[in-house]
């Protein structure tokens, strides 16, 4: 009877959490992030709406990443009220589908926790380029072996000035591009200089990560970037006595 008690007590109170959690509703919903392939921004609109029955003050709005901005009307929603809120959403050199989400925190008076109100925002970032791979990696001690990653402009596209920049001038990767007007591709052949690279001090190496640039321009005159990596890593670390380990689980036991 006391077990029964505490249950009906525990989901009571969870039901109630679970309520105060309403205290704002948005329209739409969701932000669907679906521009089209010259874009480099994108604005949307979402009305806030307080479906509470008191003030509800907004305190923070928080967009996840730098790449996201945002522009609130008011901060005091009276019972019922509205005010539009306004996103940002820089691309940069965002491909691909994104799930991204806005969470603004409000609260009432009397109120001791602050409510945590989110927004999601889903869709799909179009790329005009098709990549063998984004990414070249090595280990430190591997042989220096020349690794081709091969960059095709997609058919329904027409692109201008299709190249490859390294932003960090890095002098341990060396990388050679050629273009094939005929497929469109741009091929890249890139070759550490060495692999076996000191980073942080003679007696410790730490991962070695380079991005780099594939730059084009859209007819319209917007220029716009993805990134390839090319990484020399650590080579994992093997456990004390695991050889071993292994040696004694497969030697015939002793005494049968």
């Amino acid at each position: 009877m006391h077990c029964t008690f505490i249950i009906s007590a525990l989901l009571l109170v969870s039901q109630m959490i679970m309520g105060a959690d309403a205290q704002l509703q948005f329209n739409p919903t969701s932000i669907l992030i679906q521009p089209k392939i010259d874009e480099v921004s994108g604005t949307y609109i979402c009305k806030v709406t307080n479906t509470t029955h008191a003030p509800v003050v907004i305190t923070d709005v928080k967009g996840g990443c730098g790449c996201i901005r945002h522009l609130l009307g008011s901060k005091m929603l009276a019972a019922g009220a509205s005010t539009d809120l306004t996103i940002m959403f820089d691309f940069g050199d965002y491909v691909g589908l994104q799930k991204r989400k806005i969470v603004i925190i409000t609260k009432s008076e009397g109120q001791e926790q602050a409510i945590r109100n989110e927004l999601p925002m889903t869709g799909e970032i179009l790329t005009p380029l098709s990549f063998s791979s984004k990414a070249a990696i090595w280990l430190y001690g591997d042989r220096s072996s020349e690794k081709e990653i091969k960059i095709q402009i997609k058919k329904e596209y027409v692109l201008k000035d299709l190249h490859v920049e390294d932003p960090l001038a890095n002098h341990f990767i060396n990388v050679v591009s050629t273009f094939d007007a005929s497929s469109q591709t741009l091929s890249l052949k890139i070759n550490p200089t060495s692999t076996d690279i000191t980073v942080v001090s003679p007696t410790e190496k730490a991962n070695l990560q380079v991005p780099y640039l594939v730059k084009y321009t859209l007819p319209s005159g917007i220029q716009r970037y993805e990134k390839i990596w090319v990484t020399i890593a650590k080579r994992p670390e093997e456990k004390p006595n695991a050889g071993k380990q292994v040696d004694e689980a497969k030697s015939p036991a002793m005494g049968k």
